[in-house]
C-alpha cells in the first residue's frame, strides 16, 4: 500500500511525463490508469484493452528508491503514448520509444535488474558463475531434470547447486553433466 506522499510523487511524475509527451508529439494524449498491483519479477507492464490503457507498476520497486519508481513509470508511459500515436506500426523498444523515453531524460533500458520477488511463494534459489537469483519451484525441477539454461550476464549454466559446492566436491561427485 502507497503512503499518501508516495502517491503525490507519482502523481506529480506521471503529469509531468503526460506534458512532456504531448508537447513533443503535439496532440492530445489519454492518461492511462496506473496501479501497483503486479507482482512477481517485473518492475512494471502496460496492458491495451481496445481504446483503454492500464500500467501495473510493482509495488516492490520502492524499496529501491524514488527514482527507480520514477523511471518505470516513465518507461511504461513511453509504451503507453507511443502506442496511442503508432498503434501496432512501432516496435516494443524500437525507435519511437528510445526517441520519447530521451525526452523523458530516463534511461532506454529494456529490462531492469532489480532482485524483485517471483510472484509465486516459496522462491528457489538458482546459481550461476557470477550471483544467486530466485526461480519458481517449476524451473528449478527442469534444471534438475536436465533443461539447460545459461546466465545472460557470465553465460555459465544456470544450477540449482551453488557453484562454490560444485568447484568442493566435484561436478561427477554429484550426477551432473555439464557437457
Amino acid at each position: 500500500m502507497l503512503t499518501k506522499v508516495q502517491e503525490k510523487k507519482c502523481a506529480t511524475w506521471m503529469q509531468w511525463f503526460h506534458t512532456k509527451a504531448e508537447t513533443f508529439y503535439n496532440r492530445k494524449l489519454k492518461c492511462p490508469v496506473i496501479t501497483f498491483t503486479l507482482r512477481g519479477t517485473r518492475a512494471g507492464l502496460t496492458y491495451y484493452f481496445n481504446d483503454r490503457v492500464e500500467i501495473q507498476i510493482n509495488e516492490e520497486v520502492w524499496l529501491y528508491g524514488a527514482k527507480e519508481v520514477k523511471e518505470t513509470i516513465g518507461h511504461e508511459l513511453a509504451h503507453c503514448f507511443v502506442y496511442q500515436k503508432y498503434k501496432d506500426k512501432a516496435k516494443d523498444h524500437g525507435a519511437e520509444w528510445k526517441e520519447l523515453v530521451k525526452v523523458f531524460r530516463i534511461t532506454n533500458e529494456r529490462c531492469h535488474s532489480l532482485n524483485l520477488t517471483p510472484a509465486r511463494k516459496n522462491p528457489v534459489n538458482i546459481y550461476c558463475g557470477c550471483k544467486t537469483r530466485k526461480c519458481t519451484k517449476e524451473k528449478a525441477e527442469k534444471l534438475r531434470n536436465g533443461e539447460m539454461r545459461f546466465c545472460f550476464d557470465c553465460l555459465q549454466p544456470l544450477s540449482t547447486v551453488p557453484y562454490s559446492w560444485l568447484d568442493r566436491k566435484g561436478v561427477s561427485d554429484i550426477g551432473l553433466d555439464l557437457k
